[in-house]
This record gives structure tokens, C-alpha cells and sequence, in this order.
């Protein structure tokens, strides 16, 4: 497990604890399993990159609360070599936040590293609008029932009005551009 993955069962923990949530209350918000919010808080199990965001929107905070302080700033430049990176293993998912916390933020942007056979896992439907840019191998993202195969150079645009998730059943990393609005993640 990397550091960064220590510090973000801590940062759950110590925010859910903050907020006067227990992990029942949370599990209850998230319709995450109030084991597996245990797990993660343990860092006995790395969290899918939707369980994540499920978890920031049950605490009504964003998910780069949780990887990185937050910053209420009008401009905010992030050099790549400053940038956090959150590996999730049990998902082969890595994901690195391309936005702050800027004064009334609107968009959240992330680059979502795949490994072969990883996924973001399912998310349910929420309010806003979504787009990926393919940027490196190809992916499925699943709407519903339907599956659309992006590859290099393609993009989608849609209302996540169905529960979605983003595959790589390839044998060779993928990376995707994600923006979403408003953040979906800070729900």
C-alpha cells in the first residue's frame, strides 16, 4: 500500500469522524457496505474509483478533500510533478486530479490510469453532465445496457441518468480524460 493510500483510509476516517458520522450513517448515505467503508478506513482494501466518490458525496465533501488539502483560491496552477496520484489496486484504477478547489468550482477534471482488466466500478445515477477523451488504449464506458467502445482520440458526452462505469478489457493501459459538472464528486 502507498502512503498515499494510509493517508486516505486516515483522511475517511478522521472526516467521518469530524462530521458525527458513524460507519452505519455513512454506509446508509453511500449505499456503500459498512464493512467495506471499515476496510478502507484500515487500509486493509484499496476503494474502486466510484466507491470513492460515493464515500465524498455521502460526507458532502470532494474527493480531492480527501487526497489533498483543500484550497479556496480563484486561480490554481497544478504542475505535473505536484500532482497527487491515487492508486486504487483492488481496481487497477490510478487517478490523478487535474483541478483544485478554486472559489465556487464548477468542474472537476481527472485522469484515470486503467490497467489491463481494470474499471472504475458502477456509479449510480446523478444530476450533471459528464465527458471522457480517450487518451492512451481503448476503453468501454457503460451507460446503462449500453456500451460504447472509445479509442484513442474519441470522446463522450452524456447525462449520467443511468448507473455508468469505465472498463479496460484490453491488454494494454488506458488512460481517460474525465470532467464532470458540477463536481460529482463533492456532492
Amino acid at each position: 500500500m502507498t502512503e498515499l493510500e494510509i493517508q486516505l483510509g486516515q483522511r475517511i476516517r478522521s472526516t467521518r469522524k469530524e462530521l458525527g458520522l458513524t460507519l452505519d450513517a455513512l454506509a446508509r448515505r453511500t449505499c456503500v457496505a459498512r464493512t467495506t467503508i471499515s476496510k478502507i478506513e484500515r487500509n486493509i482494501i484499496s476503494p474502486s474509483f466510484n466507491t470513492l466518490a460515493k464515500i465524498a458525496r455521502g460526507m458532502n465533501i470532494k474527493v480531492t478533500h480527501l487526497i489533498d488539502e483543500d484550497r479556496d483560491e480563484d486561480q490554481v496552477v497544478i504542475r505535473k510533478k505536484d500532482r497527487k496520484i491515487l492508486e486504487l489496486y483492488g481496481a487497477q484504477c490510478k487517478i490523478e486530479s487535474l483541478t483544485k478547489n478554486i472559489s465556487n468550482m464548477q468542474i472537476e477534471v481527472v485522469k484515470l490510469t486503467l490497467e489491463s482488466g481494470g474499471d472504475s466500478g458502477m456509479d449510480p445515477p446523478h444530476p450533471g453532465e459528464e465527458f471522457l477523451l480517450c487518451l492512451k488504449g481503448t476503453v468501454e464506458f457503460q451507460i446503462g445496457e449500453d456500451v460504447h467502445k472509445l479509442n484513442r482520440g474519441d470522446s463522450l458526452h452524456f447525462k449520467p441518468n443511468r448507473d455508468s462505469g469505465l472498463f479496460n478489457r484490453n491488454s494494454r493501459e488506458a488512460q481517460v480524460l474525465w470532467v464532470y459538472t458540477p463536481p460529482r464528486l463533492s456532492i
